[in-house]
């Protein structure tokens, strides 16, 4: 829409950001007036008509939600489209941005383009409302002829309508999209088993315990949980139970009203609330501190909560998800964990198991660790060497997925061959050795196999095959290689 009749006002305390969308505004056939604080916008308001407002939030003595509010509370201001300009990106401040009466909210720095857009849609939504209220004056007199008229008035509106909430929708994902998202990489028949639950549940709203090891993934498979629902349009938010301090943990679950305890100076927001319409992922609810274990029950029983300091209950629609590396069972039995709060959370359970047990997982992880690796370092290393990939294959990786990420790294970052070879990596398995004081009977097994076929050159069967010198079939050979992943280095 190119349309000089319009004038724009853009409040910010920042006189270079003015210029910018004044000369942006202007190349665009806008009239363009600005205020440089929110009283002197609330001046210019009261003497000059404004189609539209660009409106920064942070600003000296006023901010913008302020502003925002003063210009709502009056009644011929209120029909004048607000968007929000700002660096701010925090779910709280795009709330509130919302709840003062924006229409709209873009991020700085902006896309011209983008921004160009958005004034457009909404000042075409303002002239489709005062055409439908004229409309609707003149159907008081002709309301059987005009229906027609009216109708395609209104479907205006609608479509425009579902416009804006489509980008808002948007924003949303956005939000829920923050957290660093991969994809699941396996091969093992094991975590094909666990994504076959994810599929089965994801198609309910039932609560999800996930258990396993640290660093095996539970929370990559929350999030596949999460984005193959049905709320997958709502945010995915992750609260730490071990992370927090237990004194502040119910407010950052529950929220607080001002003024509540000590150090409340303003509304908090809970998890629970931030979460509404989509997922709440408990991560190490094992670290739940007994006390507050049965308002936690209670929040997902009644799925209601009622923030400290207020007598609201504010009802909710989420999914909960829960994930721990404790055996919870055991916590239950030494009164550490409530039982009732066990058995609610514990309506679908899914274990996530270890690397050791998943050795098939391993060639394919440490492909996709180099690969992310190589161009987050700028390296070009084609592969491993078929000797370190073996080691890892015996090595037990008490870290998991996670040590396992944090080895290839290092390895990656120190490597100045094609080939990536884990020199470190010997002392880190020697390490873990001294550390367990104890090898494997499959170690001992797997080593034994590799060094004897190494004597062979990997002859498997026939005389002086390995298969002869372990004293066993070349099939019970074979069958053992392929369990202990062993194959032959590639020249």
């Amino acid at each position: 829409m190119k349309n000089n009749k319009h004038t724009i006002l853009i409040i910010d305390d920042n006189n270079s950001n003015i210029q910018v969308l004044a000369n942006l505004l202007s190349d665009n056939h806008y009239n363009v007036d600005y205020a440089l604080s929110g009283l002197d916008a609330l001046d210019l308001l009261s003497t000059g008509k404004f189609d539209l407002i660009l409106l920064d939030i942070m600003m000296p003595d006023m901010d913008g939600f302020e502003v925002c509010k003063r210009i709502n509370e009056v009644e011929a201001y209120n029909e004048i489209p607000i968007i929000f300009l700002t660096a701010r990106t925090d779910v709280e401040s795009i709330k509130r941005a919302f709840k003062f009466g924006g229409l709209d909210y873009i991020s700085k720095p902006y896309n011209s383009e983008e921004l160009l857009t958005r004034v457009n849609t909404h000042l075409e939504l303002k002239i489709i409302k005062e055409e439908l209220r004229a409309v609707n004056k003149g159907l008081e007199v002709k309301v059987l002829e005009r229906t027609a008229e009216l109708s395609i008035a209104y479907e205006n509106v609608k479509q425009l309508k579902r416009q804006v909430e489509q980008e808002n929708i948007s924003l949303k994902e956005e939000i829920a999209l923050s957290f660093n998202y991969e994809d699941l990489v396996y091969s093992s028949k094991e975590i094909s088993d666990v994504l076959t639950q994810v599929e089965q549940v994801s198609r309910t709203n039932a609560t999800v315990l996930l258990l396993g090891e640290t660093g095996t993934g539970k929370e990559l498979v929350a999030k596949a949980i999460h984005n193959t629902s049905s709320n997958k349009n709502g945010s995915l938010i992750r609260v730490n139970c071990a992370a927090i301090p237990a004194e502040l943990l119910e407010s950052e679950l529950f929220g607080h009203k001002k003024g509540s305890f000590t150090g409340a100076i303003k509304d908090r927001i809970g998890k629970f609330q931030l979460a509404d319409g989509g997922t709440l992922f408990l991560d190490e609810i094992g670290e739940m501190p007994l006390a507050l274990q049965p308002k936690l029950l209670r929040a997902i029983q009644e799925e209601e909560i009622e923030p400290i300091g207020s007598s609201e209950v504010v009802k909710l629609n989420l999914r909960i998800i829960a994930a721990t590396n404790k055996d919870i069972e055991k916590e239950v039995e030494a009164k550490s964990f409530r039982q009732d709060l066990f058995f609610r959370l514990n309506v679908f359970p899914i274990t996530i198991p270890p690397l050791r047990e998943r050795i098939e997982d391993i060639p394919v992880l440490v492909d996709h660790f180099i690969d992310k690796f190589c161009k987050k370092y700028n390296k070009n290393i084609e592969s491993i060497s078929k000797t370190s990939l073996q080691q890892m294959k015996v090595y037990q990786w008490p870290g998991n997925v996670r040590e396992l990420e944090n080895v290839v790294e290092r390895a990656v970052i120190t490597s100045n061959q094609d080939i990536l070879v884990l020199n470190e990596f010997d002392e880190t398995t020697k390490g873990e050795s001294v550390k367990r004081n104890y090898t494997s009977l499959e170690e001992i097994q797997s080593n034994h196999i590799i060094k004897t076929l190494n004597h062979t050159q990997w002859k498997i069967s026939g005389n002086g095959g390995a298969a002869e010198y372990l004293d066993i079939k070349p099939s019970t050979l074979r069958d053992r290689m392929k369990k202990f992943g062993i194959a032959r280095p590639k020249k």
